[in-house]
This record gives C-alpha cells, structure tokens and sequence, in this order.
C-alpha cells in the first residue's frame, strides 16, 4: 500500500475507472480506522492486503449495513498487489 495518500488515491481512482470502462459495479465502503484497527485487534490479524479484503468483504455484507444486498466483487488481476 502506497505510504502517501495522494499516490493510493490515484491509484484507486484509476482502479475504478478501469472497472466502470469494463462496464463492473462499484461499491464504496468507508473505512474508518479506529473500527478497523480494533476488528484487527479483535480477529488477531496483522494489517495486509488480505485482512483489508476481508473486512470489507464483512462490512459490505453486513445485514441491516447501508449496503445490504449489494455484493463485493474483487478483480485481483486489476488491483496492485501488496500485502503490506
């Protein structure tokens, strides 16, 4: 994961823009850190790509979530790989 903000939001925005070129659905799910951090405290998990991955996967699944019934789709052939 990029150590400056400006450079992971680029990135992130060229993601999108390939997914909605390829005619994907987006969803947007916010994470906010302290919550994160302490899913990871709570899961004992190490901060990585995969554990990102799952607590979206979890927060966009989450029933009575804003985002119920609305499902994750990753293409990981279209994001860069990290796992730090």
């Amino acid at each position: 994961m990029p150590s400056d903000y400006d450079v992971w939001h680029a990135s992130a925005l060229n993601v999108i823009n390939a997914w909605l070129a390829r005619g994907r659905a987006l969803q947007i799910v916010t994470i906010r850190p302290d919550e994160f951090l302490a899913w990871l405290e709570d899961k004992a998990l190490p901060n990585t790509a995969a554990s990102r991955r799952q607590y979206v996967e979890e927060r966009a699944s989450r029933v009575g979530s804003e985002t119920v019934g609305i499902g994750v789709a990753l293409d990981a052939g279209a994001l860069p790989n990290s796992d730090a």
